[in-house]
């Protein structure tokens, strides 16, 4: 059999609990999966933070899709140490609730000399002038970011 490489969850209205209980559990243990999609689904922030809990200890996942969901900027600690672990080239955030709140979250791992971010995609989450200026910063001082190819944030 052919490990499985893509994964594509977008508009299967999960859950908080369906994320907590089975996506990130599988998530954790998974060795082969490198993309993921999980955009248009009903999880927030207790669901985004199982996800990132289970991203520390994933490996091999380097794409992640998690726009069009209602996770907000409070809950986003787990995914500083994804970001620092250098393993996810595309992040995708669009139009969530994350707000300058969750730029300001995020950007400590953003900074990281092993970020290894090449899409970081925030459009529509209203990052706001403030959000607007730590990625700037970020951008602009961090030596990895340097190759970044790609940052939306209309």
């Amino acid at each position: 059999y052919k490990p499985l490489k893509y994964l594509d969850l977008s508009r299967c209205q999960i859950s908080d609990e369906t994320m907590t209980d089975h996506i990130a559990l599988m998530l954790k243990e998974n060795k082969w999966l490198k993309q993921l999609n999980l955009n248009t689904n009903a999880f927030g922030d207790a669901g985004v933070h199982a996800l990132g809990d289970a991203m520390v200890h994933n490996e091999s996942l380097e794409k992640i899709d998690l726009s069009y969901n209602s996770f907000t900027g409070r809950n986003l600690s787990p995914w500083v140490e994804v970001l620092e672990g250098g393993k996810l080239v595309v992040l995708r955030m669009a139009y969530t609730k994350i707000g300058a709140q969750g730029v300001k979250a995020l950007a400590r791992g953003l900074e990281s000399p092993y970020c290894s971010l090449k899409v970081v995609d925030f459009e529509g989450s209203e990052i706001g002038d403030e959000g607007a200026t730590k990625l700037a910063e970020v951008l602009g001082l961090s030596a990895a970011m340097q190759t970044v190819e790609s940052v939306n944030v209309k």
